[in-house]
């Protein structure tokens, strides 16, 4: 589906979930984990073959990551949440030619969230957000930085996300997410599919 069309819907949702909230404020918090199956859009400066080692690329087309994060519900229809996420590290060594790679990444975000609910149990979800990812590059030859392949970068972006939750009794609770963020100029953008689980109080 068109982006652009994804964005009118979610800020449409987004909107009139708050137009909700102000005539019923009855907020509720949550605190949760999730992990995260990540597809990364590398730049194409950042894929050729100085960046490869051990025939392994600098970041995997798909990748893992685990999440934290706070959420406030104020009413049926609106919240918001803050969130953190952290990738898995890597290092490759090449021991014929002395060089390491190591590669870091992770980011922050802030959601806004529009529910629409199923059942007293269940909701659909809509996202709309700031994240900003961190990404880190670094290259060494015989102990030295190689320069040109050290890079560190980080943006804002904007956050599109869709999914549902269910509450399996009065504070517990699971949900699933597709997410697409932009990224900055080492990952250009991150699609990626959520499972969490949260605990409400």
């Amino acid at each position: 589906m068109n982006k652009n069309i994804v964005s009118v819907i979610l800020s449409g949702v987004v909107l009139s979930s708050g137009a909700v909230a102000a005539m019923d404020f009855n907020p509720t918090f949550s605190v949760g984990a999730e992990l995260q199956n990540n597809r990364n859009k590398v730049a194409s400066e950042f894929s050729d073959q100085k960046m490869i080692i051990n025939n392994k690329p600098l970041f995997r087309k798909n990748s893992g990551s685990a999440g934290l994060f706070v959420a406030a519900r104020f009413n049926d229809t609106v919240g918001a949440e803050l969130g953190y996420n952290f990738f898995v590290k890597t290092k490759e060594t090449n021991s014929t030619t002395e060089t390491i790679r190591k590669t870091k990444m992770h980011n922050s975000y802030a959601d806004l969230l529009g529910y629409l609910l199923i059942n007293d149990a269940a909701d659909f979800i809509g996202a709309m957000g700031i994240g900003r990812l961190s990404t880190t590059v670094e290259m060494k030859k015989n102990g030295i930085t190689v320069a040109q392949s050290s890079t560190e970068s980080a943006k804002a972006g904007v956050r599109l996300g869709l999914g549902a939750q269910y509450k399996f009794g009065e504070n517990f609770g699971t949900r699933l997410m597709v997410r697409h963020q932009r990224g900055n100029k080492i990952i250009k953008n991150i699609n990626s599919a959520n499972l969490a689980l949260f605990y409400q109080f």
